[in-house]
């Protein structure tokens, strides 16, 4: 409990400080994804999905843009990365996220939740202060929740297929759906990965310092807390003392996980946005979750979570986790990376792009300073990545 109401007070430190001193606060902040939409002019959509394991996961849709269209629509649906939620694609606003270029270019925009965010916090028979909730990482999310919304997607849209837009953790989890679950290839008419996450072992990321005593997972939920991801105020000071140390953030940044793990870049970045990207990020996921990602630094394979020799053997009947087959994936992929990405590094990219089988392309963001959260937040992402994006989805 005290965990929890420590990294509450943290992450909000800065909406608290920042708002006193704004002339007006941005009314967005307190708004859902759903309201947000609604009051930039567009119409919005919620609707529950359960998977397999029963999860209920929320999907926000925008099925049109801001002026209606008879013409036939292609459908997009895109996957948030890391702690976040459907609110990374449409905070930039409109004419700059991802979710209204689309929407105004005449695509049915849907927007996912992955499980244990903060719209994707229920089940059908756990609560979510039950560990077992919280017993789930990436790998979950892509072979139950991904087939689970790609279906509902399908079914509601009466189409054969869509286009998947993945931001970090949003192309883990597509990548591990690919691999394990090939038919559903054909139901993805193309893949567009943003700062893809699959082999870490060059991650400038502050996770790598955590990589060393991810096999230990009584220490690092005692650090990170046992169900949902609470780092504790010395794992705090920890992650923010190497990661501030590279750049010179200011403190309102270092206080919030998101910014710590993931890099800042002050050109790309709109300071007056802060108080409202820091009243929707971080929205939440497992300790499992990260735990996984540190694993794969310390293994640098793409593989599935480490239990250990022993458990391992009772799961997967080896000693090892099985290693993901991307050779399997069919989906047609494009990969959208940058060099100042400290969680996509482009020697790791390139490792993997090299085992694609089904090849769009590989897309260098042409700014040097372009990093992990520009894709999403960033002014010019646009013009960087969105519309090129675009145009290729027009080609397929």
């Amino acid at each position: 409990m005290y965990r929890a109401l420590f990294t509450l007070i943290l992450t909000n430190i800065c909406v608290i400080t920042l708002q006193t001193d704004c002339a007006g606060e941005d009314p967005d902040i307190y708004l859902s994804t759903p309201q947000i939409i609604r009051r930039h002019g567009y119409p919005s959509e919620a609707h529950v999905v359960r998977t397999e394991d029963g999860y209920l996961l929320t999907l926000h849709r925008i099925p049109y843009g801001r002026i209606s269209s008879s013409k036939p629509k292609k459908v997009a649906f895109l996957q948030h990365g890391l702690l976040s939620s459907s609110a990374d694609w449409i905070l930039n606003g409109p004419n700059r996220s991802l979710a209204y270029v689309l929407a105004d270019q005449n695509f049915d925009v849907w927007l996912g939740n992955a499980r244990g965010n903060t719209y994707s916090r229920a089940h059908v028979s756990l609560l979510s202060d039950d560990l077992k909730f919280w017993n789930f990482t990436w790998h979950e999310m892509g072979v139950r929740d991904l087939p689970a919304v790609i279906d509902y997607i399908l079914n509601k849209t009466n189409q054969r297929s869509l286009f998947y837009v993945g931001h970090s953790m949003g192309t883990t989890m597509f990548f591990a759906m690919a691999s394990t679950k090939p038919e559903y290839g054909s139901k993805v008419k193309g893949m567009f990965a943003m700062a893809p996450v699959t082999y870490v072992g060059h991650i400038k990321s502050p996770i790598r310092f955590l990589a060393p005593w991810a096999k230990d997972i009584r220490l690092i939920t005692n650090f990170f807390g046992d169900g949902a991801f609470l780092p504790n105020n010395k794992v705090m000071q920890f992650l923010t003392k190497y990661g501030c140390e590279i750049l010179y953030w200011e403190k309102e940044i270092c206080t919030n996980i998101i910014f710590v793990l993931c890099g800042f870049d002050r050109a790309q970045f709109n300071m007056s946005m802060l108080p409202l990207l820091l009243s929707h990020s971080p929205a939440g996921t497992s300790s499992k979750t990260v735990v996984h990602y540190a694993q794969e630094v310390n293994s640098g394979k793409f593989r599935q979570f480490d239990y250990g020799k022993l458990r391992n053997m009772e799961i997967y009947g080896t000693t090892d986790p099985p290693e993901y087959n991307i050779s399997a994936i069919k989906t047609p992929i494009a990969l959208f990376y940058a060099t100042n990405d400290w969680l996509a590094h482009p020697i790791d990219v390139q490792h993997f792009y090299e085992q694609l089988k089904n090849k769009i392309g590989k897309f260098l963001v042409k700014y040097p300073g372009f990093n992990h959260l520009d894709f999403v937040w960033g002014k010019d992402a646009k013009t960087l990545v969105y519309d090129q994006m675009i145009k290729i989805m027009k080609t397929l």
